[in-house]
């Protein structure tokens, strides 16, 4: 059976280790800042600006930037291109199976095939502290700026989620599993997440 892992995240909740972990353990293919490259590759998207309009809907200046006018376009504004080529990447990848893809609204993009889709969420003081203490020295901040970052982050991704999905974007019945890093850390999220996939039914 061909197994598909979709992974929606929290910003400093795990997500991106939890899945790495997973692709390795699992024998799978990991896709995550590796789908710009390859959706770059395949369009004439320029890669840094898909890099910095990363997991972001397009708002004005996404028309003023590139020197087009708010209203009246004819053809879709740049990021929803972005995202919609982004999309069929997603897809590509998804049909080739055995895959755990991060973030990019996947589980909705690919709610048509059959994956296993979890969210990875924490306490914001969990999520603060585990932040903190991945960062290089050189790097170092408050708590109070970490978590000004990881709210604003989320902020970010729950509007890019609710503008190309039509949906509320956090944990809930959207995934097959809900998983608070917070309470059982991210060798234990890797665990639950295996012995989830290990009992599923053929043809799930």
């Amino acid at each position: 059976m061909s197994l598909v892992i979709t992974i929606g995240r929290e910003n400093g909740s795990g997500g991106r280790e939890i899945g790495k972990r997973l692709a390795k353990e699992l024998d799978l293919d990991f896709y995550d800042n590796n789908l710009i490259a390859i959706t770059a590759q395949r369009t004439n998207f320029d890669k840094e600006y898909m890099e910095k309009r990363e997991e972001q809907a397009p708002g004005l200046w996404a028309s003023f930037a590139l020197g087009f006018p708010a209203a009246g376009l004819s053809s879709p504004m740049v990021p929803d291109s972005v995202f919609q080529e982004q999309a069929e990447t997603i897809l590509q990848v998804a049909k080739n199976g055995n895959c755990v893809i991060v973030g990019r609204a996947s589980n909705y993009i690919l709610r048509d095939l059959p994956t296993v889709d979890v969210f990875v969420y924490a306490p914001i003081r969990d999520r603060v502290e585990r932040k903190l203490s991945l960062l290089p020295p050189e790097e170092k901040c408050s708590f109070e700026e970490m978590q000004k970052k990881l709210l604003a982050a989320d902020k970010a991704r729950a509007k890019f989620y609710s503008y190309y999905t039509g949906s509320g974007w956090g944990p809930g019945p959207a995934f097959d599993l809900n998983v608070n890093t917070g309470k059982v850390g991210v060798e234990g999220a890797v665990e639950v997440i295996k012995t989830y996939v290990a009992n599923l039914k053929d043809g799930v």
